[in-house]
């Protein structure tokens, strides 16, 4: 069981979530909470000791080691190449580390005509990633390496499916936001989303995890899947179809992953299915009626465009 839990990150969202649910469990001796921005308000009167550092910084490592960390939790898709890198190699300093829980997400899996229907934590990542992906490859390759390092410490990245929810930000939270949205003309690609409290909990529940094996790579995602015209018909915002070299491989390839990991191995099964998560995201930001009830959302779904 963690004892003493470093999770970076707290001055955003997601970061400061989990540090908050972390800093509830009075099993956890421990909360230490690192930005380089300002502890986000909800963290006032919490438990948490805030450090405000630059985790890219070497001496980030002198905070694990004086702090006795035996466990990071690291924030990895709102993080920075940079700020991922030095603080992984500062994990290789620290005697007391045995386990790091690294945040990742599915768009290391790319988007092409070649992609299979279904990603599971076999499938290769892509060569080419863009965005968001490029920087989680770095984040898992840096893992990987850690781990040849430190074979005494146990790690797991999650790749988080794309993340909705009343306070979390993501393209298609911004997608969405805006009554007109463009759509690559002759695609409708399959959208697999994550309601913002199941990747608080499945990033807290890898933390207290204390089997012996745990996964290192885990798919995280709501169950079932949604077309893209599905989304945007729910969400009322018009789709203006464009040449698909004008819009970005999300809005042309499925990204779908098999969570069989998830729930068999690591012992975390979604709250949230898909359609959940985005049914509760748009009466959260007011994008639906407030009468509108689930039942009128899946006939809604299943309409003609």
């Amino acid at each position: 069981m963690a004892r003493v839990v470093l999770v970076t990150g707290v001055g955003r969202y997601l970061g400061a979530r989990v540090a908050a649910r972390l800093a509830g469990d009075r099993s956890i001796s421990r909360v230490i909470g690192v930005d380089n921005a300002p502890a986000r308000p909800e963290l006032d009167g919490s438990r948490l000791e805030f450090v405000r550092a630059d985790i890219a910084h070497p001496l980030v490592a002198t905070v694990l080691e004086q702090a006795g960390a035996d466990t990071v939790v690291h924030i990895g898709r709102d993080a920075t190449r940079t700020e991922s890198a030095g603080l992984l190699r500062a994990c290789r300093e620290v005697s007391a580390l045995r386990r790091v829980v690294v945040a990742s997400t599915t768009d290391v899996y790319g988007g092409s005509a070649h992609d299979p229907a279904v990603f599971d934590e076999h499938s290769p990542v892509s060569e080419l990633p863009r965005g968001p992906g490029r920087s989680a490859i770095a984040l898992e390759t840096g893992l990987r390496a850690l781990g040849r390092q430190r074979s005494d410490v146990a790690l797991t990245a999650l790749r988080l499916a794309t993340p909705v929810g009343p306070g979390i930000d993501s393209w298609l939270t911004r997608y969405l936001a805006h009554p007109v949205a463009p759509s690559a003309l002759g695609f409708d690609p399959l959208v697999q989303l994550l309601h913002e409290h199941d990747a608080v909990e499945a990033l807290v529940h890898a933390t207290r995890t204390v089997r012996p094996r745990v996964p290192r790579v885990v798919n995280v995602a709501g169950a079932g899947v949604l077309a893209l015209s599905q989304v945007l018909r729910l969400a009322r915002v018009l789709r203006v179809p464009v040449l698909a070299p004008l819009v970005g491989p999300r809005l042309q390839y499925t990204r779908v992953v098999d969570t069989t990991r998830l729930v068999r191995e690591l012992g975390y099964r979604p709250r949230y299915t898909t359609l959940e998560a985005l049914y509760a995201h748009l009466r959260a930001r007011r994008m639906l009626p407030a009468s509108t009830t689930a039942t009128a959302v899946g006939r809604l779904v299943g309409a003609a465009p």
